[in-house]
């Protein structure tokens, strides 16, 4: 999925004395699977960072191919691939199954629009290119790879309606026979509302999650009304069209 190309860079196209550099940018949000953001530009690992929207981009080598529609209508399928992976990187790997679910967005624009420059402009880049991880290809101490799909690819429930929509990642709270162990957990719940994994009115030593979007919604009652806005990893955008969820 793209979003529009905004004004100035449609002006830079067509200006023949426009020297400034073209420039990408990667954000890898893993929000909405418990993690979190990284933001890397493609160039030689420890290389200076760039700064662009008020984010900072560290570099390291990073290719992406398939982004072309084919003729057949065929909803393309690329595949990312980071070399020099940090630390960090890989242990997110570890801890979220592989980071299927993550949204990854690519940012285009020119040099003289970056942060720090004398016309920095936060707005002016090309359309942003918009794709969730829909799988891992390969992992090494030093690459990672893996394929991408298109936010319609999961509108059009193209892979299974509940992974996308119904089961949360977050990891809910433990009861340990005396109080709730929070050590492991990333799911922000803390109140003393206690549910069963079906929904109803329980007693702290049986509360549990059923990872659903009830579920978070009686947990989080001041956001019923803005899916969106729930800690959960949802996808409210692909709920809209059909949802198996409880309401």
């Amino acid at each position: 999925m793209t979003t529009p190309t905004s004004p100035k860079v449609k002006r830079d196209i067509q200006d023949l004395s426009n020297d400034s550099g073209k420039i990408s940018f990667f954000n890898i949000d893993l929000t909405g699977i418990g993690g979190g953001v990284f933001h890397i530009t493609p160039g030689t690992a420890g290389g200076p960072p760039v700064s662009f929207a008020g984010n900072t981009y560290i570099s390291l080598p990073v290719t992406i191919e398939g982004m072309k529609w084919e003729g057949n209508g065929k909803m393309p399928r690329p595949t990312m691939e980071i070399s020099n992976i940090t630390l960090a990187m890989l242990a997110e790997v570890v801890a979220l199954q592989d980071l299927v679910g993550g949204k990854v967005e690519r940012i285009q624009t020119y040099e003289k629009y970056l942060d720090g420059m004398a016309g920095a402009d936060t707005t002016a880049h090309f359309p942003k290119d918009v794709y969730f991880i829909n799988r891992k290809i390969a992992q090494s101490k030093q690459l990672l790879k893996f394929e991408l799909k298109s936010p319609v690819d999961l509108e059009n429930l193209t892979i299974p309606r509940r992974k996308v929509l119904k089961t949360c990642r977050l990891r809910y709270r433990v009861w340990n026979g005396t109080a709730f162990d929070y050590s492991n957990a990333t799911c922000p719940y803390t109140d003393t509302d206690y549910y069963d994994e079906t929904g109803a009115a329980t007693t702290a030593e049986n509360d549990a999650c059923g990872r659903g979007l009830y579920d978070c919604k009686l947990r989080f009652p001041s956001t019923n009304n803005t899916d969106d806005q729930l800690p959960g990893s949802f996808f409210p955008g692909v709920g809209q069209f059909g949802s198996p969820y409880r309401s």
